[in-house]
C-alpha cells in the first residue's frame, strides 16, 4: 500500500511540477500611474490615461539597444466607465496591462468639482489595487500631468511618487487612496488630496535649453479640499495646509521663518521642525456646541539666520525666537481653521474628536454637524523649544569631546 501511495504521489508531482501559468515581465505594460479626466464625448464619461513602464528597458541587456524603444510611455482610453475605458486601451496596446504597480491616481479638477465617489469604486473592488496608492488633484487636466515631458524626469509618474514619499511637509501632503476614503466615507467629516500643476522648468542643462522650446516640470502645492458628498468646494493654500498639518498631528518636515528678535536688524531666522505632538481637547458647552483647544509642542533647530548680527548666545535671543515661532504656529493653525469654517468642511477631524471623547453626546449633534461646525470655538496654543542653535553658537569642543 505504501508503495502505490509513494507511486501516485511521484507521479503526481512529475505531472504538476513547472510554472504552466507564467508570465514573463517582458511580456506585460507595467502601469506605474493613472489619470482620471472627464471624456469629451456624452456617451463615454471617463478617459483614462495610463503611464507604463517598459520592463525591456529595465533588464541588463535588453534596453539601450538603439531599437527607439522609450522606457516609460503614456496612453489614453476613454468609456462609459473605468473599465470599459481599460478595455479601449487594451486594444492599442501589444502587451497585457499589469495594474499591480500602481502607485499614483491623478484625478482632473473637473472630475473633482463634479464628484469624485464614482471614480473611486474600480479602484477599490481591484485586487491589484496597492494600499500605498496616492491620490492627487490636477489643476487642469490629470491627462496632461502625464504626458508632460520632464527635462530632470523621465518619468511624471515617477518623479511625483518620489516627492510624495519624502514625507509631509508645508507644501507637499502626501495622502494615500485609503485614508482619503477613510476621511471621506467617515461621519459628517470631510477629506483633503493634495494639488499638482504644471509649471515652466528653470533648471536645465544648456543642451536640454538649446532644443527645447518651453522645458516644463511639475509643481505640488496646496490641498484639494472636499465635502461629505465628494466634491471638491475649495483649495487650501501653503499656510493653511501647515495649520492642517499641525492639527492633524501629520507634520514630518517642517521650516519656519520668523523676524529676528532684534527689530532694527531686520534679519530673518530659519527654524527646522525636530519634532511635536498636537493635543485636542473637546469641551461641550452649555448649549450643546463643543469647545476646541489645541495645544502644539514643537522642538525645532535654527536651520539660517540670514543677517549680520547674531545674538544665538544670549537666552533672550533665543526666548525671543521661541515666542515668535509660537506666534507662526499659531497663525498657521487659525488660517487653517478659518479656511476650514468657511468652506463647511472638517478637514480638521474635529467630529471625530468629539466622537472618541464624548460618545454620548456625538449622537445627539451628530444628524446636525454641518451646520454646528461653522460656529465651534476654537483656542489655540503653542510651546516651542529651541535645542539647537548651530555651530556659531555652541561651542564646538564640546561636541569633540562626545565624539572621543
Amino acid at each position: 500500500m505504501k508503495r502505490l501511495l509513494a507511486f501516485f504521489l511521484i507521479i503526481s508531482c512529475i505531472f504538476t511540477a513547472g510554472c504552466w501559468d507564467q508570465i514573463e515581465i517582458v511580456d506585460l505594460a507595467l502601469v506605474i500611474a493613472t489619470a482620471l479626466d472627464k471624456g469629451d464625448d456624452p456617451e463615454n464619461k471617463v478617459a483614462l490615461t495610463i503611464q507604463v513602464a517598459n520592463p525591456r528597458m529595465f533588464i541588463p541587456g535588453e534596453g539601450g539597444g538603439g531599437d527607439g524603444e522609450e522606457a516609460f510611455w503614456t496612453a489614453t482610453g476613454t468609456g462609459k466607465t473605468i473599465r470599459e475605458a481599460t478595455f479601449g486601451i487594451n486594444h492599442r496596446v501589444p502587451r497585457r496591462l499589469f495594474f499591480g504597480h500602481n502607485r499614483l491616481m491623478i484625478v482632473g479638477e473637473e472630475v473633482a468639482r463634479d464628484g469624485i465617489k464614482p471614480y473611486l469604486d474600480r479602484y477599490f473592488r481591484s485586487r491589484a489595487t496597492r494600499p500605498n496608492l496616492y491620490i492627487l488633484v490636477a489643476r487642469g487636466k490629470g491627462q496632461d500631468i502625464l504626458e508632460t515631458n520632464m527635462a530632470t524626469f523621465r518619468s511624471s509618474g515617477m518623479a511625483l511618487i518620489n516627492m510624495l514619499d519624502l514625507g509631509n511637509n508645508h507644501t507637499v501632503v502626501p495622502v494615500r487612496l485609503i485614508q482619503f476614503v477613510y476621511d471621506l466615507t467617515s461621519a459628517s467629516s470631510a477629506a483633503v488630496a493634495p494639488m499638482v500643476q504644471v509649471v515652466e522648468q528653470s533648471s536645465v542643462s544648456i543642451e536640454e535649453a538649446k532644443h527645447a522650446e518651453r522645458l516644463q516640470t511639475l509643481s505640488v502645492k496646496g490641498l484639494a479640499v472636499f465635502n461629505s458628498r465628494g466634491q471638491m468646494v475649495g483649495e487650501m493654500n501653503e499656510t493653511e495646509t501647515a495649520g492642517l498639518l499641525w492639527i492633524r498631528d501629520w507634520l514630518e518636515r517642517h521650516q519656519l521663518t520668523v523676524p529676528c528678535p532684534i527689530e532694527e536688524a531686520e534679519a530673518s531666522v530659519d527654524l527646522d521642525l525636530v519634532g511635536s505632538t498636537t493635543k485636542t481637547r473637546v469641551e461641550i458647552g452649555e448649549d450643546g456646541i463643543p469647545r476646541f483647544d489645541i495645544q502644539v509642542k514643537a522642538v525645532l533647530e535654527v536651520g539660517e539666520h540670514f543677517g549680520e548680527e547674531m545674538g544665538m548666545d544670549r537666552s533672550w535671543y533665543i526666548d525671543g525666537l521661541e515666542k515668535r515661532a509660537n506666534t507662526a504656529i499659531v497663525k498657521q493653525i487659525r488660517a487653517a481653521v478659518s479656511k476650514a469654517k468657511a468652506l463647511n468642511a472638517d478637514v480638521l477631524g474635529f467630529a471625530e474628536e468629539v466622537y472618541r471623547q464624548h460618545p454620548r453626546e456625538w449622537e445627539v449633534i451628530r444628524n446636525n454637524w454641518s451646520d454646528i461646525f461653522p460656529l465651534v470655538e476654537v483656542n489655540v496654543s503653542s510651546m516651542s523649544e529651541i535645542t539647537s542653535r548651530g555651530m556659531s553658537a555652541e561651542n564646538p569642543d564640546d561636541s569633540l569631546k562626545a565624539v572621543k
